[in-house]
């Protein structure tokens, strides 16, 4: 059998209308692959599954709109480490308005909500990464780091609800456009 987790990716990114055919389709190919050769069939399955990634609408949009969010993240990163004493306040700020935004957006151009949460996921884990690696290569004092999955969590708890509300606006969109 295929990976799961390649499996996984594929179908939170892959549009709802066409995500079960093309699942199907690979799974078929790869079962028929594995007859011969089981581990070309996994390199087969996952170059696969990363072409369906890379050229996917979604992996574009949320590629963009993560890099703008994630720029202005750094931005206001380096202002808190800049300023006199070290306040994380509008990093935090940055961070929480962020994950809600690229969810929203991402899951209304797709019309996918799992694409939307999955997308702030990622946007949300590398904006940690990054606030983590200044923290420590500044040695700058922080909160413990107990409380660091707090605003990642009420981020992505944000995001969930904004890519909900996203997939809904887009589908009053479809239905307003096919009703006219």
């Amino acid at each position: 059998m295929p990976s799961r987790i390649l499996t996984r990716l594929l179908r939170a990114l892959l549009p709802l209308h066409t995500c079960d055919s093309i699942t199907g389709d690979l799974l078929e190919e790869f079962c028929e692959r594995s007859l011969t050769d089981s581990r070309g069939a996994q390199r087969w399955y996952a170059r696969q599954v990363w072409s369906f990634v890379v050229a996917a609408p979604l992996f574009a949009c949320a590629v963009r709109t993560s890099l703008g969010w994630f720029a202005v993240f750094a931005l206001s990163c380096g202002w808190a480490i800049a300023a006199p004493v070290y306040t994380p306040g509008l990093a935090v700020f940055v961070f929480l308005l962020a994950l809600p935004s690229i969810g929203f957006y991402v899951a209304n151009r797709t019309e996918n909500f799992r694409a939307g949460v999955t997308a702030s996921v990622l946007a949300g884990s590398c904006m940690l990464a990054l606030a983590v690696s200044l923290i420590l290569y500044f040695g700058l004092r922080h909160p413990p780091a107990s409380s660091t999955p707090v605003p990642f969590a009420i981020g992505l708890g944000l995001a969930a609800v904004s890519a909900f509300v996203g997939k809904c606006a887009a589908e009053r969109m479809e239905h307003a456009r096919l009703s006219l």
